[in-house]
């Protein structure tokens, strides 16, 4: 589902008769059923393409990334799975300004995305088993003094 949904392509459920998840479902959508998809689907990060040049055109995973713009800011995501190796992504290779990212899993866990704190993606983590989910927002400016900044993190459920 979670391809599917960022991919931005038509979704449907393939559970059998009887076995729907509809808990797993609903995580791509709102209640009334619209389809919370990006506003661009899914690219594959090119510092993974030129790997495949490296590697005998063998991939050495699935890393990709993604955007939404909401009131004139952009927000990304990033997929990665069945890496084969650790890979750094910073914000320049995503098209993305600073910001702070989230692990789809650990919410309360926020950290800095600049070019100076990259996102490590690991090869442990992110296997053919799993899926790992980044979610970045950027840092937004008050007008003040003291040059406070913010970021929007959404429901962080």
């Amino acid at each position: 589902m979670v391809i599917a949904t960022l991919s931005t392509g038509p979704l449907s459920p393939g559970d059998g008769i009887n076995y729907t998840n509809v808990e797993r479902i609903m995580r791509c959508c709102r209640q009334d059923g619209l389809i919370l998809k990006p506003d661009q689907s899914l690219t594959m990060i090119n510092t993974l393409i030129s790997d495949w040049a490296f590697h005998g055109g063998l991939s050495q995973g699935e890393l990709y990334s993604t955007q939404t713009m909401i009131s004139n800011q952009t927000f990304f995501i990033i997929f990665a799975s069945s890496m084969k190796r650790v890979y750094s992504v910073s914000p320049s290779m995503i098209g993305a300004q600073s910001g702070l990212i989230w692990f789809y899993d650990n919410a309360t866990l926020i950290s800095t995305f600049n070019e100076s704190y990259p996102l490590d993606v690991s090869a442990t983590k992110c296997n053919h088993l799993s899926i790992c989910l980044w979610y970045v927002s950027p840092l937004l400016s008050l007008n003040d003094s003291l040059g406070t900044q913010y970021a929007l993190l959404g429901g962080m459920e």
